[in-house]
């Protein structure tokens, strides 16, 4: 049974009311029992460099009392779509809108009861190379303990659902389909067997299409991302604390629906070509500087 623990707090910048931060402490399997992962989330609302693209964005954290070469974790940087249903897409680069930075460090408490941590967000424009410092956070063992550093899992969905994407070690998307001729004619029939089974596995509905496992068990902080239903089938996207949760999930999907298969995964070569292709058409039709450079900016992270 996978060991997990933890959650995200919140803290707000009266000066700089767009940015707020967050943090979790989700550890990612037993074999870390004692460490925990913290997720800082910076959300700049709507940035608008005078429409310029936000080149190779990093974020670069700094834990007190703990030497740099000792600090492992992961950043992301998120671009949101919300609507009736929540959609992020990782990027590697920022256009103006919505957008989300997470970090995930591993931490051991072994200094000290008072985790102490701030960072940097750097980026191009440009070519021109610019900082933002993010205020320091912290989280104590006691917050871990009684449990009120979960608290936003609970108070901002939105915040919750990115928390635990980015703490997943494996993400994977599956095709439902059934055969059921009787529920053929009526377009919910499929869809509420769908969401019977996910209530009878303990998944709590947290979006309109995101499912959480919040109870203690085999599952806890497993994610369903439903990306599209109708009236025999469904597209969903499954994040996982390890491969274990997803193949009980998977065997689980199985049992209920007759035919569950993981959808192919995208070909990276592919994907540069089209983008290669992309840009080449924006030059031959002498589109605008920022559509070619848009272009440009795809083709060059797809192509080192």
């Amino acid at each position: 049974m996978p060991y997990d623990h933890g959650g995200i707090v919140q803290i707000t910048e009266t000066d700089r009311p767009t940015r707020f931060m967050s943090a979790s402490t989700l550890p990612p399997d037993p074999f870390h029992q004692g460490r925990f992962r913290k997720v800082f989330y910076v959300e700049y609302g709507y940035v608008n460099f005078l429409c310029s693209t936000l080149l190779n964005p990093r974020y670069y954290p700094y834990v007190l009392s703990t030497p740099d070469e000792e600090i492992f974790g992961e950043s992301m940087f998120w671009k949101l779509e919300e609507g009736y249903f929540f959609h992020s897409e990782k990027i590697n680069w920022i256009h103006p809108g919505a957008v989300v930075a997470t970090m995930v460090l591993d931490l051991t408490f072994d200094q000290e009861s008072v985790i102490k941590c701030w960072g940097i967000i750097s980026y191009e424009i440009d070519e021109t190379q610019f900082q933002i410092p993010l205020p320091t956070t912290e989280l104590s063992i006691d917050e871990t303990i009684n449990n009120s550093c979960i608290r936003l899992l609970n108070e901002d969905e939105r915040s919750a659902i990115l928390a635990l994407k980015s703490t997943s070690t494996i993400e994977k998307i599956f095709n439902i389909q059934t055969d059921d001729r009787d529920n053929q004619d009526d377009r919910s029939g499929f869809g509420n067997k769908f969401f019977r089974f996910l209530t009878v596995r303990t998944f709590t509905k947290i979006w309109n299409n995101v499912f959480l496992v919040k109870e203690h068990g085999c599952l806890m902080y497993c994610l369903v991302e439903i990306q599209s239903i109708d009236v025999n089938k469904a597209n969903i996207k499954i994040f996982a604390r390890s491969v274990n949760q997803l193949n009980i999930i998977l065997h689980l999907l199985q049992d209920e629906f007759p035919d569950v298969s993981v959808a192919e995964e995208t070909d990276d070569c592919v994907e540069a070509a089209k983008a290669l292709i992309h840009e080449l058409e924006m030059i031959r039709d002498q589109k605008s500087i920022l559509e070619i450079q848009e272009a440009k900016v795809i083709t060059d992270l797809l192509i080192p």
